[in-house]
């Protein structure tokens, strides 16, 4: 089967973590100064990007960018196209090195 369950932690009655294959590349090291329209420009030459998702968190001097981007392809081939086309799991995007690997979907189930 696909993705992965996390194992059980004694004691833990709160919903398990199930991990299923997504359309998404997680890219990390992402900085400041790079944009979702950078990243869109980039990524997109891999396949139609269905949606870029950069996390934003309350920093010392409010909210900021987390540091990571989520680029969701339209199909599961483009997503694996722009995989297969990094540098050894890294793509240069004007000129910062983001490692980037398949993204992994979370989701809540009981039991």
């Amino acid at each position: 089967p696909e993705g992965r369950s996390d194992l059980a932690v004694p004691g833990n009655k709160g919903p398990r973590k199930v991990y299923q294959k997504s359309n998404r590349v997680f890219a990390r090291d992402v900085p400041e100064i790079l944009r979702d329209e950078d990243l869109r420009e980039y990524f997109g030459k891999f396949g139609v990007i269905a949606d870029i998702y950069q996390p934003v968190v309350n920093g010392p001097r409010g909210p900021m960018r987390k540091g990571v981007a989520y680029i969701s392809y339209e199909s599961m081939e483009m997503m694996r196209e722009c995989i297969s086309k990094s540098d050894n799991g890294v793509h240069c995007v004007k000129g910062f090195p983001l490692p980037c690997a398949e993204a992994e979907q979370r989701r809540n189930v009981s039991g």
